[in-house]
C-alpha cells in the first residue's frame, strides 16, 4: 500500500517537474527576447538622438516652448499692475534644465531666456548692457524689459545712461514695465528711479505697464509719445487727473486692452479717447473701497469692449446698468457682491462668467442664469486671486473661431559670474541666470555710505556699480 502511494506520488511529481522545466525555458526565452528588444530600443533611442541634434533650431524652439507651463497659470507678484506679473515664473527651473542639456539646446533656450527681461537691482542694470554689447545677437531676443528697483541717490546717472543704451541695444522690444516695488522702510536712502528716456523708440513700444508708486507727471511726456502705438496699457488713474494742467486729453488709436487702477476719487470724465477699446480690467487701489466712477468709465469704453474685469465692489449701480454699457461683451469677471444682490440680469452676447468670491457658494444664485445669457457658455466660481489672471482662457472646449494658444511665460536674473567661464561654450553668455528669485536693492547700499552721498556730489560709475554687485552676488551665494 506504501509503495502504491509512493508511486502514484512520483507519478503525480513527473508532470510538475516537466511544467517547472517548461516554465523555465519558457522563461529564458522570454528573458532573451527581452534582451534582444532591450538592445533594439538602445540603438532605437541612440538613432534619435542623433536624430534630435539635427532638428532645426526653430522647431526645436516650439518644442522647448510646449514644455513650459502657460503663461497664464504663473504666480504673479503683489506689485501693481500685474499686466501680467510674470516674475518668480514657475517655468524658470524647466528652461534652466532645457539649455543645460547641451550646446545646441544651450544656444537654442537663450532665445525664451532673454526674450523677458526681469531687472530687481540697480546692479543688473550696467551688467545687461554690457552683455548685450558684448554679444550683439542676444539683443535681438529681448521682447519686453521690466525695472522693479529702488536705486541710491548716486545711482541716477547711471541709470539714465544705461536704460538710454538698452532701450537703443534691443531693437525687438515691444513691451516695458516700470513697476518699481514696495519702498524697503529700513533703507531711507533709496529713492524711485526716473522714468526712462524712450521718445527715440515710440513706435516700438506697443506695451507699457506703470506701476502706482509713479507720479502722473513724470510719464505724461513719455505716454504722449507712445499714444499712438500702444495696444495694451496698465496705469493707475490718480486724482491729479483732476488738475487742468495734469490732464491734456490723449488719443489711444490701436489701444485693445486697458487695465486701470482706480479709487473713489478718479475723475470719471473724459481724459483719454480709446475708440477700439475691448479688454478692461478695473482694479481698485484699495480693496476696502465699494463705490467710484465704474459707470461712467463703462458709458464711456464700454461700446466695443469684449472682455471685462470688475474687480471693484461698486455700489452706485447695478450690475445689469453697468452690462447695458457694453453690448458687444463676451467674457465678464466680476466681484461675487454685484451677482448676489442683483437679480435682473440679462445679456443676449455674454458668454462666459467668472465670480470672484472668498469660498460663499450659497451667495450665488446661478439657477438663473440660463435665462438671463442666453449665449452662456460657461460660468466658473473662482478664488478673488484669480483677478490676478487677466489672460486665463475664458472658455473651455474647442468651439470654431476661438483662439486656444496659450503663450509661454518668461524669466530672467541678471547676475555676475563667481567663478570661470562656462563649461559649455565660453562664448555663450558672460553670465548666468540665478535660480533664488531676487536680488535685494537694500544690499547696494551696504558698500555706500549714505551719509557719504549727501554730502559730495558724485555718481557711482559702470566699473564700480558691476564690481559692487559682484560683492554683492558673492555675498548672498
Amino acid at each position: 500500500m506504501m509503495s502504491r502511494d509512493a508511486a502514484q506520488t512520483r507519478s503525480m511529481q513527473k508532470p510538475f517537474s516537466d511544467s517547472s522545466e517548461q516554465e523555465e525555458k519558457h522563461s529564458r526565452s522570454m528573458s532573451d527576447s527581452l534582451l534582444e528588444l532591450g538592445e533594439e530600443s538602445v540603438a532605437a533611442v541612440c538613432e534619435t538622438k542623433a536624430e534630435v541634434v539635427t532638428i532645426p533650431d526653430e522647431i526645436l524652439l516650439v518644442i522647448f516652448r510646449e514644455a513650459l507651463q502657460a503663461s497664464w497659470g504663473v504666480r504673479y507678484g503683489n506689485t501693481l499692475p500685474p499686466f501680467p506679473r510674470n516674475i518668480w515664473s514657475s517655468d524658470f527651473q524647466t528652461k534652466l534644465a532645457i539649455v543645460g542639456v547641451c550646446k545646441a539646446w544651450y544656444r537654442v533656450g537663450l532665445q525664451f531666456l532673454y526674450e523677458n527681461v526681469v531687472l530687481s537691482s540697480i546692479g543688473q542694470l550696467p551688467t545687461f548692457v554690457m552683455t548685450l554689447e558684448a554679444q550683439s545677437s542676444l539683443a535681438s531676443f529681448v521682447q519686453r524689459l521690466e525695472i522693479t528697483y529702488w536705486v541710491p541717490r548716486a545711482y541716477h546717472n547711471l541709470h539714465d545712461a544705461e536704460t538710454r543704451k538698452a532701450f537703443e541695444l534691443c531693437t525687438q522690444l515691444k513691451q516695458f514695465a516700470f513697476n518699481p516695488r514696495c519702498h524697503p522702510l529700513y533703507d531711507s536712502d533709496l529713492v524711485l528711479p526716473r522714468f526712462p528716456y524712450i521718445e527715440d523708440t515710440p513706435w516700438r513700444i506697443t506695451h507699457l505697464e506703470v506701476c502706482d508708486r509713479i507720479d502722473y507727471l513724470s510719464i505724461l511726456s513719455p505716454l504722449v509719445h507712445l499714444s499712438l502705438s500702444l495696444e495694451s496699457l496698465s496705469i493707475s488713474l490718480p486724482i491729479s487727473y483732476r488738475i487742468e494742467h495734469h490732464r491734456p486729453m490723449l488719443t489711444f488709436p490701436r489701444l485693445l486692452s486697458l487695465r486701470l487702477c482706480i479709487d473713489h476719487m478718479s475723475p470719471p470724465d473724459s481724459i483719454w479717447v480709446i475708440p477700439n477699446l475691448q479688454q478692461l480690467l478695473l482694479c481698485p487701489i484699495d480693496h476696502k473701497w465699494r463705490g467710484g466712477p465704474v459707470a461712467a468709465l463703462l458709458a464711456q469704453y464700454g461700446k466695443k469692449l469684449r472682455t471685462l474685469s470688475l474687480g471693484c465692489r461698486e455700489t452706485r449701480a447695478t450690475l445689469a446698468e453697468l452690462l447695458g454699457h457694453c453690448p458687444q461683451l463676451r467674457h465678464l469677471t466680476v466681484v461675487e457682491d454685484l451677482v448676489s444682490v442683483d437679480n435682473q440680469l440679462h445679456h443676449k452676447t455674454l458668454q462666459s462668467l467668472d465670480v470672484l468670491g472668498d469660498g460663499t457658494l450659497d451667495r450665488i444664485n446661478s439657477s438663473h442664469f440660463e435665462t438671463a445669457f442666453p449665449a452662456l457658455r460657461s460660468y466658473r466660481y473662482l478664488d478673488t486671486f484669480h483677478d490676478f489672471y487677466p489672460s486665463l482662457p475664458a472658455i473651455e472646449g474647442r468651439a470654431a473661431g476661438l483662439d486656444h494658444s496659450l503663450p509661454t511665460s518668461s524669466w530672467l536674473e541678471w547676475i555676475l559670474p563667481l567663478g570661470g567661464e562656462s563649461s559649455d561654450d565660453s562664448e555663450d553668455s558672460d553670465y548666468a541666470p540665478s535660480s533664488d528669485g531676487d536680488s535685494s536693492d537694500s544690499g547696494v547700499n551696504d558698500d555706500w555710505s549714505g551719509d557719504d552721498i549727501s554730502e559730495v556730489e558724485w555718481e557711482i560709475g559702470r566699473e564700480d556699480a558691476i564690481a559692487v554687485f559682484r560683492r554683492l552676488a558673492a555675498r548672498q551665494r
